[in-house]
């Protein structure tokens, strides 16, 4: 839990305030998860907050919430492409990835449960999405989207998870499924460029 709110506060998913008067003030709760290994024994426990998205209200704490994931047909030419034209190939995981959409709108959420102060009326007012937020994938892909975009790596027109960049140096495919994400280029040096990008 400790290590959850120092990565919602490194990331400075929200402030602390005072709410204005008739903001509705979204529940949140704590997920917990055991992460095993392959033999069973046990990785690490994972604690997530998680704000309680059921209580938003369209229009008022959400507009759009359409997010693309990737079409197994997207990865398998992904492979073939990497394979056809000698592309090294690497998958990871993007971590907190959800904390990195901005809102575009005012949410107001309830202090993280066992982390309250002892203020009165205060609430953390959302800067970033938050696991549970009913836009938060959506907010993922905007940003995410741009990022690619400002380095000329573009969406396909097949796929708009399918990233794609070709210049003289040859081609670069992304492509993305939520928080996981595979990217094929000529060296592990443009791999590792990609991702310091996200």
């Amino acid at each position: 839990m400790d290590a959850e709110i120092e990565a919602q506060l490194a990331n400075g998913t929200w402030e602390l305030g005072i709410p204005p008067t008739g903001a509705r003030v979204l529940p949140c709760r704590w997920v917990y998860k055991v992460k095993t290994n392959p033999d069973g024994s046990v990785e690490r426990f994972k604690a997530r907050l998680v704000a309680k998205g059921f209580a938003q209200r369209e229009g008022v704490d959400f507009g759009e919430l359409f997010a693309p994931t990737s079409w197994g047909s997207s990865f398998r030419a992904l492979l073939a492409v990497a394979a056809a034209r000698g592309l090294q190939v690497h998958q990871f995981d993007v971590a907190t990835v959800f904390l990195n959409g901005e809102l575009k709108e005012e949410i107001w959420m309830k202090e993280p449960p066992g982390y309250e102060l002892k203020t009165p009326g205060v609430a953390c007012r959302l800067l970033r999405s938050i696991y549970g937020l009913r836009q938060a994938a959506h907010c993922w892909y905007d940003k995410m989207s741009a990022r690619f975009t400002e380095i000329s790596l573009l969406p396909s027109k097949s796929d708009p998870v399918m990233f794609v960049k070709v210049n003289e140096k040859g081609v670069i495919l992304a492509l993305v499924h939520v928080d996981d994400m595979c990217i094929a280029a000529k060296s592990r040096d443009l791999i590792d460029r990609i991702k310091k990008v996200i």
